[in-house]
């Protein structure tokens, strides 16, 4: 690749990212490093080819997908078309695990950034995968200490399915006195890429299942959750316990519910 071709592609990059951004000749590609971070703080390089005279393919030679295989997501075929959905979105496509697009010269910029973005939104599996392990802990030992509770004559049963006013909900635990009562709810919550998004889906439930439930919510990796997120759990009058070791959650959680049920 010339460098008069290389050196007016990159002033036309300057041209709409700002000096923020990088082109480097690699072989027969032309190397992007683009500014901004992804989300888990990676730096995000793209390469870019000329097909014709007029055309170019852009794409992330894979670094996306071995990002996520180096840091132990395997892409499984729901990623895998996660992928493709994220791709679509952008006006990019997502073939052999590598991110791309086909464009005019003219239209480089844009699509140098799309593929950029498709990467960056892909680096959001990498949190999910993240919080998977720790909120399978959290639920291992609140299943083990709630499980206690039926030698006192408590009935609990867990992914309880239970209708409310608008919708039915799948209660993580239920926990039912021997005597007739208001039962108790308890839901695990991963803060995962929105913890706004995912305290407004529990103060629906929450809400939508009014008087039918004493509720508790067990907060995984409660450093992430937003002030914001915590004041709307609060508010819906559930209790909340924040569950900083799996084990001591557990305990935790148990002692809560025997509170809000009347047996301490």
């Amino acid at each position: 690749m010339g460098s008069r071709n290389s050196d007016s592609i990159l002033d036309a990059l300057r041209e709409h990212f700002g000096c923020n951004v990088a082109a480097e000749p690699e072989g027969e590609f032309l190397r992007i490093t683009l500014p901004g971070n992804t989300l888990d703080e990676h730096l995000v390089t793209v390469y870019a080819r000329p097909l014709t005279v007029d055309y170019w393919e852009v794409q992330d030679a894979a670094s996306a997908t071995a990002d996520l295989f180096c840091q132990g997501v395997h892409l499984t075929p729901l990623r895998r078309a996660r992928l493709r959905q994220i791709a679509e979105r952008l006006r990019v496509t997502f073939e052999d695990d590598v991110f791309k697009a086909v464009c005019r010269e003219e239209e480089l910029a844009f699509y140098a950034w799309r593929v950029r973005d498709a990467v960056a939104l892909a680096s959001t599996l990498l949190l999910e995968h993240r919080f998977v392990r720790p909120r399978i802990e959290v639920r291992r030992h609140v299943r083990m200490a709630l499980s206690a509770l039926q030698a006192k004559g408590f009935q609990v049963r867990e992914r309880a399915e239970t209708r409310g006013e608008h919708a039915i909900h799948r209660v993580d635990f239920e926990i039912r006195p021997e005597r007739e009562g208001v039962a108790a709810a308890v839901q695990t919550l991963s803060p995962g890429n929105s913890p706004w998004l995912r305290a407004e889906a529990y103060a629906f439930m929450v809400t939508d299942l009014d008087h039918q439930y004493r509720h508790v919510a067990v907060l995984q990796d409660p450093e992430f959750w937003t002030k914001k997120a915590l004041n709307l759990l609060h508010s819906v009058g559930a209790r909340v316990v924040e569950a900083r070791e799996p084990a001591s959650a557990g305990q935790q959680t148990r002692e809560v519910v025997e509170e809000v049920l009347g047996q301490r």
